[in-house]
């Protein structure tokens, strides 16, 4: 049940911005939520071991995973913020972006939907 939840609240998040970005009536937005959310919400529910390849988990909890494979995470360079703000504010106001430690956030209402970051492995 909590893959089930988190798939609600993380893929709800997904058709909100969706239904603020593209008309419901396009093709190319049936082939989205057909063939890419379909096949990922299918994924993360329903299977299990090496068939298991989607994975609902925070940025904070890949951050720790990817350390402990051995990589190292490096500085982001500093970029225009303010003007990519200002074309994800153009569809919506509740498009949003910010910073945590090394990770660039993009979110919606709040919630955090895409985390960047850079990593290189130790030497």
């Amino acid at each position: 049940m909590s893959r089930v939840r988190e798939a609600i609240k993380y893929y709800s998040i997904q058709f909100d911005t969706l239904d603020v970005i593209m008309s419901p009536n396009l093709k190319g937005r049936f082939l989205i939520e057909q063939e890419v959310y379909f096949q990922e919400i299918l994924n993360i529910i329903a299977c299990e071991g090496l068939e298991r390849v989607e994975r609902l988990e925070s940025y904070k909890q890949w951050h720790s995973r990817i350390q402990r494979a051995g990589f190292v995470q490096k500085p982001l360079q500093l970029f225009e913020t303010n003007t990519i703000k200002s074309i994800l504010r153009s569809y919506d106001k509740r498009f949003g972006i910010g910073r945590d430690g090394g990770w660039f956030l993009s979110g919606w209402k709040n919630q955090v939907m895409y985390a960047f970051s850079i990593w290189e492995p130790i030497s």
